[in-house]
């Protein structure tokens, strides 16, 4: 792998399935639940709500364009606005062969990105993981 290599991140429509489904479960779930319609019409709400957030936080406005991976172990992170960031890596990041689970610290934010396959090109994914798991480091 020649490094360093730009991976753009998209939307993924995997993740709104999995979010939408893990909504609806919760819904239904309150359907033979023995509350008072006024209380499960009030969960209902806040799981739209939730929904809706979440659709909007890990789908649709993702909190980076790009992500650079360096020879150096380092990762650098295009934000809204062309805005270039070094991240370091947190230890806790989650690598699956479907999922990365990508936990960063850009200066004091925090930034937690969910990426499943479909989030970047199948090679980049792959890259990516690789990365991670020999090179990325988190000092």
């Amino acid at each position: 792998m020649q490094l360093p290599v730009t991976l753009r991140l998209k939307p993924s429509p995997t993740l709104a399935i999995a979010l939408v489904l893990a909504h609806g479960l919760a819904a239904v779930g309150l359907v033979p639940a023995s509350l008072p319609p006024v209380l499960k019409i009030s969960c209902w709400l806040v799981l739209a709500c939730s929904l809706a957030f979440a659709l909007w936080r890990h789908v649709f406005r993702l909190p980076a364009h790009a992500l650079t991976l360096k020879p150096d172990g380092h990762m650098e992170i295009e934000r809204h606005g062309n805005e270039a960031a070094e991240a370091r890596i947190n230890p806790r990041t989650t690598v699956f062969p479907w999922l990365v689970v990508l936990l960063l610290q850009i200066g004091k934010e925090r930034v937690a990105l969910t990426l499943p396959r479909d989030a970047v090109d199948a090679v980049g994914h792959r890259q990516l993981r690789l990365w991670l798991r020999w090179k990325a480091t988190s000092d």
